[in-house]
Formats: C-alpha cells, sequence, structure tokens
C-alpha cells in the first residue's frame, strides 16, 4: 500500500499537460529513429519535437536572485544530475556494445572519449545522447541571462541574436574543420527554444485553456505541414547535424508547432489516454537513452518493422523503470519495517 500512496503523492506535484507533450514528443522522437521513410511526416516532425523539450525545460527555471541561491547550488542541484545521469547511461551503453558486438578495447576507450567529446561526433547507439549536453548548455546560459539582465527586452534580444549566429552557417565542422564539443553551437538554437519557454510558461497556463487557442494554433501548424507536403516549401531542421534550411522558418515554425502540441496536451488531459501519456512523459529521459539501442538488439532478432521498434523502444524502457522504482520502493519498505519492529 504504501508504494501506491508514494506514487500518487509524487504524481501530484507534477503538470499533467506538461507530461503529456514530453510523452508527444518522445514518442514522435522514436518513431522517426524508427520511420524507414524522409517523407512528409519526417520532415515536418523534425521540425519541433527535439525544440519541444528544449521550450520545456524553460518552464520553471527561475533567477537565481529570485531563488536565493548560489549558482554553484544551481550547479549541484540541475546540472550535475543531468551530467551524472549522461555519463551513466551513455558508459551502460557503450560497454552494451562492447561485450554484444566483441569490439576491441581500443575502440571502447575511443568511444568513452567521444562521449566525453559529445554532440555530433557521437553515433550509433550514444547518437541521441546529444540532446543532454545541449540541453545543459542552455540551462545554465538561459539561467545566467535571466538572473544577470534584469531587462526582458535585452535577454529577447540577446538570445534571438544566439539564434541568428547559430543558424548563419552551415556547421561548426564545415566552418571551422570539426564539431564543436557538445555540439555548442547547436546550443546557440536551444537557448532561444528553452527562453521562449521560460518566458511564456505564465501566458500559456492562461491561453491553453482557450479552445480557440488549439483551433488557431493546429491550423498553422497544419498550414505548414500542408505547403511542405504539397511542395510549397522544402524545409529542414535537423538541430544535431545543424542541418537548417532557413534560420528565421526555423524561429518561427517550430515555436508555433510547439504551442499546437502543448495545446493539444492540455485537451488530452481530459480524456481516457491521459494515465498513458503522463507515465510515458515521466520517463521521457530513459526512453531518449535506450531506445536506440534497443533497435539494434531487436534487428539482430529479425524484428525490422517500424512500428513494432516504435512500441518497444517506448514500452521496454518503460517497463524497465517501473520494475526500478517497484524494487526500490519494496526494499525502502522493508527497511522501514525493520526500523519500526526494533524500535
Amino acid at each position: 500500500m504504501k508504494l501506491f500512496e508514494r506514487t500518487d503523492l509524487r504524481l501530484t506535484k507534477r503538470v499533467a499537460w506538461i507530461d503529456i507533450a514530453k510523452a508527444i514528443g518522445i514518442i514522435l522522437v522514436v518513431i522517426n529513429h524508427a520511420y524507414p521513410l524522409k517523407d512528409t511526416f519526417y520532415k515536418t516532425t523534425y521540425w519541433w519535437h527535439m525544440p519541444l523539450f528544449f521550450l520545456i525545460g524553460g518552464f520553471f527555471l527561475k533567477s537565481l536572485h529570485q531563488k536565493d541561491e548560489r549558482f554553484s547550488v544551481f550547479l549541484k542541484t540541475k546540472v550535475w544530475p543531468l551530467l551524472r545521469d549522461y555519463l551513466i547511461a551513455g558508459s551502460l551503453v557503450i560497454l552494451a556494445n562492447f561485450i554484444i558486438e566483441g569490439q576491441s578495447f581500443s575502440y571502447l576507450l575511443n568511444y568513452f572519449l567521444k562521449l566525453l567529446y559529445g554532440g555530433d561526433i557521437l553515433t550509433g547507439y550514444t547518437s541521441v545522447f546529444w540532446f543532454v549536453s545541449v540541453y545543459i548548455l542552455a540551462l545554465m546560459a538561459v539561467t545566467i541571462i535571466i538572473t544577470y539582465i534584469p531587462w526582458r527586452w535585452l535577454q529577447f534580444g540577446l538570445v534571438t541574436g544566439l539564434f541568428i549566429l547559430g543558424t548563419a552557417y552551415k556547421s561548426a565542422e564545415s566552418t571551422l574543420g570539426r564539431p564543436l564539443p557538445w555540439n555548442a553551437d547547436v546550443a546557440l538554437m536551444a537557448i532561444f527554444y528553452m527562453w521562449i519557454g521560460q518566458f511564456s510558461f505564465k501566458y500559456l497556463k492562461r491561453v491553453l485553456k482557450q479552445r480557440l487557442f488549439l483551433g488557431v494554433t493546429l491550423s498553422l501548424a497544419t498550414f505548414f505541414i500542408a505547403l511542405q507536403g504539397l511542395g510549397a516549401i522544402d524545409q529542414t531542421i535537423y538541430m544535431k547535424s545543424h542541418n537548417i534550411t532557413n534560420g528565421w522558418f526555423a524561429m518561427i515554425v517550430p515555436l508555433v508547432c510547439c504551442f499546437a502540441a502543448l495545446a493539444l496536451a492540455y485537451w488530452l488531459q481530459f480524456t481516457g489516454v491521459h494515465a498513458t501519456l503522463e507515465l510515458i512523459g515521466q520517463h521521457t529521459m530513459a526512453i531518449m537513452f535506450a531506445h536506440k539501442a534497443l533497435f539494434f538488439l531487436l534487428k539482430k532478432g529479425d524484428f525490422q518493422t517500424w512500428a513494432v521498434l516504435s512500441a518497444a523502444g517506448i514500452i521496454l524502457p518503460l517497463m524497465a523503470v517501473i520494475f526500478g522504482q517497484w524494487v526500490k520502493a519494496y526494499y525502502a519498505d522493508r527497511q522501514y519495517q525493520k526500523l519500526i519492529f526494533n524500535y
């Protein structure tokens, strides 16, 4: 009984529509990594499913002055957990690859060095790990900006300028000869999306309740997707590889699509699928870390269908996390009972 009580207590502190929006994002990430075609669906979901995570990442960011918190505390409580998970999950995936593929120790060492360098040089099992390093850089940058620049208009000007700079060239590799550590150039885009999330959150909480907002944002997003499907435009936004067709399009259209996804998520919380989507949204990082490695293992077993791969890439990490939480809660209860008994 204690397990369910703790779970309920934890869930009451979350915002349902945010978890649902994260679920929508991670489901599309997994599908796109399994999907075999580079069609309109593929290209247009890439416009916004990663910007959505950066946008949501800004929702609860506060000025360090407002929180009366030192930057060192921020690093310890906000940055270090992300970095720790990045290193642990990355190491586990690399070790799994080493064992399953029978790789050499030089390969193992080289891949660990790649994990430390991060960014665009990560491929295969670890290709999705670029997101965490970029997220960390954006998190730190936006926190510094909202802490030490008191004027909103100047903050907006700065993050917009960084975005324009970050999309003004083909890629760091083509410009500088090699990718930047942790995809630092891609972080210039993420900073903009995350700041927009931080700024807009208090307004979103009001407008998401209005059906007009849902209708307008979905209509605009559908309009741009239809233009892409009809061939009137041909826009790509692949953040990791820095493949951006048009910087202004990448600034505006992903936000329209993200707001449409958030509005849809708000109304989905009143439907029968809300509990499943909330559960998925609470464990997006585990799914992000694990799904590509699972794809590789499943393909070895001759599971090639993208729908099967997508379902497994979501369900199996989710089951592993839930089982881990159950085991942790079970042993916590056992320890509690021992203390009571001894007392």
